[in-house]
């Protein structure tokens, strides 16, 4: 599945492909973050479990550039090299924006299995940390309040007129 934050940046209605290459259809950006940090608000306010992949919380993009030379995704293989996978969507996370593979790994020069792009250095943990309006803040404070209003262990209880007005068929 495509990074969140890029999946929801191309218009309603139309068909989203599986991996996004440099030659492809680009999502908007700024929309799709829009949307991304709306449809958390509301994922984290319902009851229930809650699920995060990794990189939601900065509103990592797909890294839509990946060189075809270097995917690894099985299903790139097995589609003859037209389904481009999952490999823009598993770039490593970046924690420091100034470090080389920013703040992936401890060597100088560490290289990541797949190449990070230039945008994640803005995106990195250390540059959203404490910046009152970034994603990873947006996220800290909705986890906070879902846990100060316990909505994870939240239930729902049917009530036989409302199920019947809301669904005829209960």
């Amino acid at each position: 599945m495509i990074r969140h934050a890029s999946r929801l940046g191309y218009p309603v209605g139309e068909e989203r492909p599986i991996g996004i290459g440099a030659d492809d259809a680009q999502p908007n950006a700024m929309v799709g973050l829009r949307r991304a940090r709306a449809a958390t608000a509301l994922m984290l306010a319902l009851p229930g479990s809650a699920y995060i992949y990794q990189g939601e919380e900065l509103g990592l993009p797909e890294h839509t550039a990946v060189p075809d030379d270097v995917r690894q995704d099985p299903m790139w293989e097995r589609s003859g090299h037209t389904s481009r996978g999952r490999d823009g969507c598993r770039i490593p996370m970046p924690w420091v924006g100034g470090e080389p593979a920013y703040g992936f790994g401890t060597a100088a020069g560490t290289d990541t299995w797949l190449p990070m792009p230039e945008i994640y250095g803005a995106l990195a943990v250390d540059r959203q940390e404490g910046v009152a309006d970034s994603t990873l803040e947006m996220y800290r404070t909705f986890l906070r309040l879902r846990r100060e209003h316990q909505l994870g262990s939240a239930h729902l209880t049917w009530s036989r007129g409302m199920a019947t007005t809301l669904w005829p068929y209960a």
